[in-house]
């Protein structure tokens, strides 16, 4: 295991310190906000540094490229439905939030059980919608702006459902192109 593997197993271990932290604030517990946005911090440090460092040194590993993403959705999933249930977010949102990202899961394990393939590679539609999660939680949490927090959370579920369309397209695409290759008698 290296280093970047190290960090975003780091950060995965911090979601549920941030998920406490968060759920003590939100009922009441006002001097929790500091480990809230303290915990926040750190986990939107360390998804910029493991990917940095992975790429810097060429420790780019499949246990990395699964263990960030997971980190992620794990952030975003429980960040979202808290902040859904506490009246934070309208529940429209999370629920875009959290079925794209079930679906997408779903998918790829679907993907790797009929191709034996072990790749995630993120879209750019996929990793501004994740960047526009992370602003909303952000936002709420380091900023509390109402207008600014209104204009993200749409931009936020325009882009979340973009990437989901657009992983399906992609996924088809793959398998169309799988599909052909077999038929030609091509591995």
């Amino acid at each position: 295991m290296n280093l970047p593997n190290y960090v975003s197993m780091s950060r995965v271990m911090l979601v549920p310190c941030f998920f406490m932290a968060l759920y003590y604030h939100l009922n009441g517990h006002e001097s929790i906000l500091f480990w809230c946005r303290i915990l926040l911090v750190c986990i939107i440090v360390s998804d910029f540094l493991d990917g940095y460092i992975a790429r810097k040194r060429g420790e780019i590993t499949s246990l990395g490229s699964l263990l960030d993403p997971l980190a992620d959705k794990l952030f975003v999933v429980t960040s979202f439905v808290l902040l859904a249930v506490y009246n934070q977010i309208p529940p429209w949102l999370a629920i875009i939030v959290v079925t794209k990202d079930i679906l997408v899961s779903i998918g790829w394990c679907f993907y790797v059980m009929l191709y034996g393939k072990f790749e995630i590679k993120p879209s750019f539609l996929g990793k501004s919608a994740t960047g526009f999660q992370f602003l909303t939680v952000c936002v709420i949490i380091l900023f509390t702006n109402k207008m600014a927090l209104t204009i993200i959370q749409f931009l936020t579920a325009v882009l979340t459902i973009s990437a989901l369309f657009h992983y399906v397209y992609q996924a088809l695409q793959q398998a169309s192109d799988n599909t052909l290759h077999r038929s030609k008698g091509t591995p």
